[in-house]
């Protein structure tokens, strides 16, 4: 090879190397774009008119859409869309950048599918206000990267499933307004970084959920209008401080009132 040839192959092969690389981000904003035509068609709505493959270059301004640096959608704000239909045809596995997923205040029903649980990086995944007839999967544990969970005023039954607490980044979840009933309480494991925890209006029952004091960095608790019975924890005094909002109305626990309560200074509201 000549001294002229070496150059000149070493700028082909970067111009090469350089051409491959929006492939990737192509390829996978092609693959979302897809996944969102197809879910899009499965529903009854007015408003995902500009989600069409006719219109994919302009992707991120799709209604509802937002985009990360790299093209990838990160987030899915789709709050009063007037959306009637399933999650059945939504495909998780398509979206491994998103962040936020807000589906309230629409009309979505039936089941939750366990392909949840591939949604690694979400780190927010809003569906309250929704109508789900279904058990919450377990799979919905392996979404390690959750830092915001709502199912909120839903139809979801069966028991909490015990993955939730694998969620170790959610600092804000509610289970609150289903039919939801008791797990095994034993299976959970404390959640460090969450503050928000409501499971406020469901089907529980037996003594006070014991991971709970293991929360340590609750500032809102709501467990109202329940059937739960027994002691009220002495734990959640010594390990709950940082509480400002604690709701236990319309449960059956028994047994003295602890003298400590004095000791939660930072409440603001106790019912």
């Amino acid at each position: 090879m000549t001294n002229f040839q070496k150059p000149y192959s070493i700028f082909i092969l970067l111009i090469l190397f350089l051409c491959l690389l929006p492939l990737k981000i192509t390829s996978s904003a092609t693959t979302e774009a897809e996944a969102l035509v197809k879910w899009k068609n499965s529903l009854s709505s007015s408003s995902l008119n500009s989600w069409s493959l006719t219109n994919l270059r302009n992707l991120c301004n799709w209604t509802g859409i937002v985009c990360n640096a790299a093209g990838s959608i990160s987030e899915i704000n789709l709050s009063d869309a007037n959306l009637s239909g399933t999650l059945a045809q939504f495909s998780f596995t398509s979206f491994p950048n998103l962040t936020r997923f807000d589906l309230s205040y629409n009309n979505l029903s039936e089941s939750i599918p366990s392909t949840t649980g591939n949604l690694l990086k979400l780190s927010f995944l809003d569906l309250s206000n929704n109508f789900f007839d279904d058990k919450i999967p377990w799979e919905i544990g392996q979404l390690t990267k959750l830092r915001y969970l709502s199912f909120l005023n839903n139809s979801l039954n069966g028991t909490i499933p015990y993955q939730l607490s694998n969620l170790q980044k959610v600092w804000y979840l509610d289970l609150g307004s289903n039919y939801l009933e008791t797990p095994d309480w034993s299976k959970f494991s404390g959640m460090p970084l969450l503050t928000h925890l409501s499971f406020n209006l469901n089907e529980l029952s037996l003594e006070f959920p014991d991971f709970i004091p293991n929360c340590s960095n609750l500032t809102y608790l709501d467990l109202s209008q329940n059937h739960l019975t027994g002691k009220i924890h002495e734990s959640i005094i010594s390990n709950l401080g940082k509480l400002e909002y604690l709701n236990l109305t319309d449960n059956s626990f028994q047994g003295p009132l602890s003298l400590n309560f004095s000791k939660l200074s930072k409440l603001k509201d106790l019912r």
